[in-house]
C-alpha cells in the first residue's frame, strides 16, 4: 500500500506481519491409508472456506498422519484465508470456531488479543476480498502467499470500537444472509418448475415412440483446457476469446467480461476450441450449467 489514509483519532495502521502469526497447512501422504482412515483430527481444505464461520468439516486425518507430516494445529478463532484458485475461492476468508488443521491451500492468521478482536480482523479482510485477490492480479496462477499477506495494512481502532463495529456488522450480515437464502430458495423453485415442465414435454404421449440413446453414440463430446502452466490471459483484447464457467449465463454466454489469450497460448491449446451452436455443460465450479455457444464465439477457446 503506497498511501495510508488518515484515520480517526485513536486509530492506527498496522502491518499484519508485525502483529500476527501465520500458520499454513500440509497434506499427509495420500497413498498411506493410515494417515486418514478413522481419523479424528479435523482437516480443512479450500472448499471449507466458503462457510464463513467454520464449526466442523468433512475431512479427518489420524494422529499418525498429523505426526508424520507438516500439518499444524490451528487454534480456535483464527482467521483462515484461501491462497489459490482462479475461481471465487482465492482471497476468501473464514472464521475458524474450532481447533483444526488444514492443507497448504489455506493460511491461518492469529493475532494478539491486545491489538484486535478476531471478529474485527475477519470482517475487515472479508470486506477487502477483491483488493486481496488483486494483490497478485486476478489472473495470477500462483495465487497468494504468506509474504504477500504479511504486507497487508489494517486500520485498528480501540478494542471497544472494534467490538461495537463487529457486533453491528455481524447483525447486518446476518440479515443479508437471510435475504440471500430466500432469494436462493425462490431461484431453486423457479429452476425446478422449468425442469418439471421440460420433463412433462419429454415424457408426454407423443414421446412414447422415441428412442433412448447415449450421448456418446450420437455426439462428439470433448472437454476444455485450463491455461497452460506459466501462461496468463492477454492484457489486450485479441482474436482469441477464452470462455470460462463464470461466462455461462441463461443458456448462452455473456460477452461483457470475456478474457482473451495471445497467439502462443492459442497454439498450445488449439485442440480445445468450441464452435457456434455447440452445447456446453459445466463440470466444475457451478456444475450442470447448460447452454448453446452463440455465433460471435465461434471457435473460441
Amino acid at each position: 500500500m503506497d498511501e495510508l489514509n488518515e484515520l480517526p483519532q485513536g486509530w492506527k495502521w498496522v502491518r499484519l506481519g508485525d502483529v500476527c502469526r501465520f500458520i499454513t497447512g500440509g497434506t499427509p501422504e495420500t497413498s498411506n491409508e493410515g494417515n486418514y482412515k478413522n481419523g479424528t483430527i479435523k482437516w480443512l481444505v479450500s472448499g471449507d472456506i466458503n462457510k464463513n464461520e467454520i464449526f466442523d468439516c468433512e475431512k479427518r486425518i489420524t494422529e499418525i498422519g498429523f505426526k508424520n507430516s507438516n500439518v499444524k494445529l490451528i487454534p480456535k478463532n483464527s482467521i483462515l484465508i484461501a491462497l489459490n484458485g482462479q475461481g471465487k475461492t482465492r482471497g476468501t476468508v473464514a472464521m475458524l470456531r474450532v481447533e483444526a488443521t488444514c492443507n497448504q491451500s489455506l493460511v491461518a492468521i492469529i493475532g494478539s488479543g491486545r491489538i484486535f478482536i478476531p471478529e474485527y480482523l475477519y470482517l475487515n479482510l472479508k470486506s477487502r476480498y477483491f483488493e486481496i485477490r488483486n494483490l497478485t492480479g486476478d489472473n495470477h496462477r500462483s495465487g497468494l502467499n504468506i509474504p504477500i499477506l504479511k504486507n497487508i495494512f489494517i486500520p485498528i481502532p480501540p478494542i471497544e470500537e472494534q467490538q461495537r463495529l463487529a457486533t453491528l456488522l455481524t447483525a447486518k450480515l446476518s440479515l443479508i444472509e437471510q435475504a440471500k437464502e430466500k432469494i436462493t430458495a425462490q431461484l431453486q423453485a423457479a429452476q425446478a418448475l422449468t425442469a418439471a415442465y421440460l420433463r412433462e414435454v419429454f415424457e408426454s404421449e407423443e414421446a412414447k415412440g422415441w428412442e433412448w440413446v447415449k450421448l456418446e453414440d450420437v455426439c462428439n463430446i470433448k472437454g476444455g483446457k485450463r491455461l497452460p502452466s506459466g501462461t496468463d490471459f492477454s492484457k489486450q483484447k485479441t482474436e482469441y476469446p477464452y470462455i470460462r464457467v463464470t461466462d455461462f449465463l441463461k443458456g448462452s454466454v455473456r460477452t461483457d467480461n470475456l478474457k482473451y489469450i495471445d497467439d502462443d497460448t492459442r497454439k498450445k491449446i488449439s485442440r480445445y476450441i468450441i464452435q457456434k451452436e455447440n452445447v456446453y455443460i459445466s463440470i466444475a465450479g457451478s456444475i450442470g450449467l447448460v447452454g448453446i455457444i452463440p455465433d460471435v464465439l465461434h471457435n473460441a477457446s
